[in-house]
């Protein structure tokens, strides 16, 4: 792993995307965590699109691993904290969300096993993004028969 990429993942911008997509092309697992914690770092800000590029290069890296990070980011959001926030906890949920569901996005019908069962989870909201994730493989008809009634 390339630790000089590592760092760059800490300087919010335009170095940390190219670092980003730089250990997305090397293709090291050992870089997701790496990733994944700057993907939750540039969600803060107001523009997901940093998000969505920190999951875009875990995508490119592949594989199961790959796969079930991000689909267990979207299950680790339980909102919980929400009750007396002001909104930016909630903001900050969605664009996580919305970059998860991009990089699941961008591995196709590789991703369905694992966002199948992710529809059995019980917040209501993993489920939701799970359908969306569903959607966004190409698959918007797989969780029909998966999800439960409400």
């Amino acid at each position: 792993m390339n630790d000089e990429l590592i760092a760059e993942l800490a300087v919010f911008g335009p170095r940390s995307d190219r670092a980003a997509a730089a250990l997305g092309k090397a293709g090291d697992p050992a870089a997701i965590p790496y990733l994944l914690a700057a993907l939750r770092r540039d969600a803060g800000w107001e523009d997901e699109s940093a998000a969505c590029r920190k999951a875009a290069a875990i995508a490119a890296i592949g594989g199961d691993v790959a796969v079930g990070v991000l689909v267990g980011e979207l299950e680790a959001l339980d909102d919980a904290d929400l009750v007396d926030d002001a909104g930016d906890m909630g903001d900050e949920y969605w664009r996580t969300r919305t970059a998860v569901v991009h990089g699941l996005g961008l591995f196709g019908p590789v991703a369905e096993p694992r966002l199948l069962r992710a529809l059995g989870h019980p917040n209501p909201d993993a489920r939701a993004w799970a359908a969306t994730a569903l959607e966004a493989i190409g698959r918007p008809h797989a969780a029909d028969d998966q999800l439960p009634e409400e």
